[in-house]
């Protein structure tokens, strides 16, 4: 099975022998979180799931940046009804860990989290930069704020029928892309029926971010050209929320290109970051002024980076079979999760158009950064 690839894989078993689970409990909230790097970093990279994610979701990017001296944090979603108390509640979990002011990665809905407490906080700035995965800016789009009120009283079993719809989209050969729908869905599955209800509630409730509040921070929108669940009309509006970010975009990757392709996306974060390699909120350790590139040669990779070469080349070695078996393996998934088809409860079916759950971008190297790590490489 494809998602058992990812548990045996060697990146995987790395980080779950290296990197620790915590859990703390902050206002009475509980908050589930991994992380990794020099603790001396007082401004760290914290990256937030999209709906159906867990805290583990970005291994490849703790191994591969805390290997290079950045200080790293996954955080779970905890379970939390509101935007607005979501907010309140991540500002006191990052006073509980000493930290004044970080730097957010979101996907999907993580990104619109990270977007609203950015703005909730402008008056007394937590954040010194976003970056946005297949996010979105204003939940209007989706059109289920009827919903919104209802998902509390819905079985599990429901709850993840209407977000795996959502994450599979069938027909690509690419395994990489295979394997990471495979390890999300079994991710979904390890989640509660308060989790999900509770995240459905932000993603459909009406809300929408409020630009002129966070413009003034860097941003970097990232971007997928293939499958992904996000309407080019949410993808136009959080365009024009920050018309001087930095876009960058994969022409590959699927719904979570941190998974499929994590080290391009782990390198469009180092550069995001490189603006702030010299001042007091890097989120690196002992970075030199001439702070460049080469620290991502592959003399200084880390073990997601190798760990993914190594899936690649034996990619290059399946036959068509087997990845027509891994495929039959994700449709399967699927459709044993979909305890209801179209009928009764197709009222409550959020497709692909309407809800865009899970979706990630990514950075357009300059053709200098192309030719340099071309040349590294």
């Amino acid at each position: 099975m494809a998602a058992n690839d990812v548990f045996r894989s060697r990146e995987y078993s790395a980080f779950r022998s290296s990197v620790a689970q915590k859990r703390v409990s902050v206002s009475g909230i509980e908050w589930t979180y991994y992380e990794a790097g020099p603790k001396t970093v007082d401004s760290p990279i914290i990256f937030l799931p999209p709906i159906c994610g867990t805290a583990d979701i970005f291994y490849k990017q703790i191994l591969s940046l805390s290997a290079l001296q950045y200080r790293v944090m996954s955080v779970e979603l905890p379970v939390v009804w509101e935007v607005e108390s979501f907010c309140q509640c991540f500002g006191e979990f990052l006073n509980f860990l000493n930290f004044s002011k970080v730097h957010l990665f979101g996907a999907s809905l993580g990104g619109f989290l990270a977007m609203k407490f950015a703005e909730f906080s402008s008056t007394c700035p937590r954040v010194n930069s976003l970056i946005l995965c297949n996010s979105f800016a204003d939940t209007s789009f989706f059109n289920r704020e009827h919903l919104a009120h209802s998902f509390w009283l819905c079985p599990v079993k429901i709850l993840r029928n209407i977000i795996c719809k959502n994450i599979y989209s069938g027909g690509s050969d690419d395994m990489s892309i295979v394997r990471s729908v495979a390890f999300m869905l079994n991710r979904l599955n390890q989640l509660s029926q308060k989790q999900l209800a509770s995240r459905l509630k932000m993603n459909c409730a009406e809300n929408y971010v409020k630009p002129h509040l966070i413009n003034n921070l860097p941003v970097t929108l990232l971007d997928v050209f293939d499958i992904n669940a996000l309407t080019d009309q949410v993808r136009e509006n959080l365009y024009k929320c920050f018309p001087d970010s930095k876009k960058a975009h994969l022409k590959s990757g699927g719904n979570f290109p941190y998974l499929s392709r994590a080290s391009d996306v782990n390198l469009h974060i180092q550069i995001h970051l490189r603006e702030f390699a010299t001042s007091r909120y890097s989120a690196r350790k002992g970075v030199p002024s001439d702070y460049a590139f080469n620290a991502i040669g592959p003399e200084n990779q880390g073990e997601s980076e190798k760990g993914e070469r190594e899936e690649n080349e034996a990619d290059a070695e399946e036959s068509g079979e087997r990845k027509k078996s891994d495929r039959g393996t994700v449709e399967a998934l699927v459709s044993s999760m979909s305890m209801f088809g179209e009928g009764e409860y197709s009222e409550i079916n959020l497709d692909s158009q309407s809800l865009p759950m899970f979706t990630d971008n990514a950075l357009h190297l300059e053709d200098t950064h192309q030719h340099q790590t071309q040349q590294q490489c």
